[in-house]
């Protein structure tokens, strides 16, 4: 393993720029489960992953995660998950990654 494996991939980008899309493709393909902040985004998680066809996609809050029984998460929209943990609202914050994916935001035509 080399020292940049130790970093998670970061996707960035706005809102409907398909960040929750990949991450619950990658989910999919790698059997690990996503972390959500509360019950209604995992059920929000859990329909659009059907709608999308992928059956291998396990969602979780963080009060459902079992550290001894994970090797690791996927963790969607992270600062929720942070401000939750904290208990205050985050300003700013940094991530160190060796491969970050940025998106642009996805326009829908009517």
């Amino acid at each position: 393993m080399e020292y940049k494996d130790l970093f998670p991939d970061v996707y960035i980008g706005p809102r409907k720029s398909g960040k929750t899309t990949n991450l619950l493709i990658i989910a999919n393909a790698k059997n690990v489960p996503i972390l959500v902040h509360n019950q209604p985004m995992k059920r929000h998680l859990e329909d659009y992953a059907k709608r999308l066809g992928l059956k291998n996609v396990r969602v979780i809050t963080l009060y459902e995660l079992d550290r001894g029984s994970v090797g690791g998460v996927i963790v969607d929209e992270a600062q929720l998950l942070l401000e939750q943990l904290l208990k205050v609202r985050i300003d700013s914050l940094s991530i160190t990654t060796y491969n970050h994916i940025e998106l642009a935001e996805i326009t829908y035509e009517h």
